[in-house]
């Protein structure tokens, strides 16, 4: 919220359940989850379908929460230097997870749903990209035309496994050099 003093200021806000959401009579943005709130765990209220900029910004003792069935948008830095959560489940109804949105954070885990719109997203700053289309040989490769100019061989790596015939690959994707992270058991079927 200190760095989101203007726009603040222009709204309307009402407090439910002790976080801020948006007043248009549908409640459908959460704007700030309390800094102060004690639990280890927090439902994001149904009727949110937006977590806003800085919704839970520098939020270390809330281990686990879960989103609702309808949320569609994750605004930039919305999860910033969030050290709490281990885990993060994105629902199916998530079509815009913005670049940053969980940059800076310790979440160790995060599930991606299938519909995402996106092409690319910044996670625990590394770098990750998910389209919500199968993986198949070839088509990693189009980490080289992602805004970084991501290289194979240069910034990562790719193996395949048991993709000789139609059936199931295995791709593993390791980063290289500044790029950290794997990508492993990327599963899908291959006609």
């Amino acid at each position: 919220m200190w760095r989101n003093p203007t726009r603040c200021r222009r709204k309307a806000y009402k407090f439910e359940d002790a976080t801020l959401v948006s007043d248009k009579g549908d409640k459908s943005t959460l704007i700030l989850y309390p800094l102060g709130k004690a639990d280890d765990t927090y439902q994001v209220p149904e009727s949110v379908t937006t977590i806003y900029q800085w919704a839970f910004c520098d939020v270390g003792l809330l281990k686990h929460p879960y989103l609702p069935s309808k949320l569609n948008k994750i605004e930039k830095e919305a999860f910033y230097i969030c050290d709490g959560p281990e885990d993060l489940i994105l629902p199916e109804s998530l079509t815009q997870l913005e670049p940053y949105s969980l940059s800076n954070c310790q979440i160790e885990n995060v599930v991606l749903p299938s519909t995402m719109q996106d092409d690319w997203f910044i996670l625990c700053n590394t770098y990750g990209w998910y389209s919500g289309k199968p993986y198949l040989p070839g088509v990693v490769r189009n980490f080289d035309t992602m805004p970084y100019g991501m290289r194979e061989g240069r910034d990562y790596t790719i193996q395949y496994k048991n993709n000789a015939e139609p059936g199931t690959a295995t791709a593993t994707v390791q980063g290289m050099g500044i790029i950290e992270g794997k990508w492993a058991s990327l599963k899908k079927k291959v006609k």
